[in-house]
């Protein structure tokens, strides 16, 4: 095999891992969503009653969706009908950003042994249950999870020997050599893919392989957090006000956040490298305390951020 072979087996095998692991991301989240909608509706309507209870509803509902960018929507459309307070949505968004972190974190374990486990339960049910939509969208999601493990493992693979080579390691150079560049090529892959958790995945596995120092996947775990409150963000690009600002409020929130942590990126990764537990999961464990801390820094503070993004966004309620 010529080398040029190689480099193009290796791409297919790099682009069908990355695809895969989109996809599976999707299914998991559609067949969720099928499967528990109304329950997560109903949840989110119920635990709300103050900052706290909204939070931990954020996440959980979120850890189940795999997407904070639909447990996102589904609050602005309670909020822009009054059915959650302002401050309470924001709550649950600030959950959701921690809970896709979570759903990031438990996929990420070493758990590759369990895709086979996942797909033969997933299919059994899929095809045991066609009276039972329930059962079958639950065996979507196993299916999904699956494929999630499997593309991890086929990334890793593809990931090993780029990591040799000298073109692509010059390429991922200039990342290195500019952060902005970095987190606003996160925050596209964000946008382009609608999935966090499928970009923070590739971010954690190309890191784990070498293919970029540990400050750049730092900061391109901080472009992806952005991007991903912006995806809601501009999805409802014409929608009332009122159903808009929980969306904007996370936003704002992450920007700050985004712009406290950025320049530390470089002392951050060596600090966490130091530690005994963070080893090739840097990106991952970085990414839960990136949203655990501005879930610390901005639940007291939800009534006056929802105000003030309230003053800013005037329209009919």
């Amino acid at each position: 095999m010529t080398t040029s072979d190689s480099a193009t087996t290796i791409l297919i095998h790099l682009a069908g891992g990355v695809a895969l692991l989109i996809w599976s991301v999707r299914l998991v989240r559609t067949g969720a969503m099928r499967a528990f909608g109304s329950s997560l509706r109903q949840a989110l309507q119920t635990f709300t009653q103050n900052r706290f209870a909204a939070f931990g509803s954020g996440a959980a509902v979120t850890m189940v969706l795999q997407s904070s960018t639909a447990t996102t929507l589904l609050v602005s459309s309670f909020a822009g009908r009054n059915l959650i307070a302002p401050a309470m949505a924001l709550a649950v968004l600030l959950g959701a950003n921690f809970g896709t972190a979570l759903a990031a974190f438990v996929i990420s374990m070493d758990l590759g042994w369990l895709w086979g486990v996942c797909m033969a339960l997933g299919v059994a049910l899929y095809l045991g249950h066609e009276a039972m939509d329930r059962a079958r969208n639950i065996g979507r999601v196993l299916v999904g999870i699956g494929l999630i493990l499997l593309s991890l493992i086929e990334l890793n693979a593809a990931a090993a020997p780029l990591a040799q080579s000298p073109t692509f390691r010059t390429l991922l150079g200039a990342l290195a050599s500019e952060p902005l560049l970095a987190a606003l090529v996160a925050i596209a892959a964000t946008w382009l893919t609608h999935s966090s958790i499928a970009v923070i995945l590739l971010i954690a596995t190309f890191a784990a392989s070498g293919l970029f120092p540990p400050a750049t996947a730092l900061t391109l775990v901080i472009g992806a957090n952005l991007g991903n409150a912006l995806i809601p963000v501009l999805d409802q690009i014409g929608a009332p006000a009122a159903q808009r600002r929980a969306a904007v409020g996370n936003l704002v929130t992450r920007v700050v956040l985004a712009l406290v942590v950025l320049p530390f990126v470089g002392p951050l990764s060596g600090w966490m490298l130091a530690l005994p537990s963070v080893d090739a999961r840097l990106a991952i464990e970085f990414h839960v305390a990136l949203n655990f801390a501005g879930a610390l820094l901005f639940l007291p503070f939800v009534t006056p951020v929802s105000t003030l993004v309230a003053r800013l966004m005037p329209g009919k309620e």
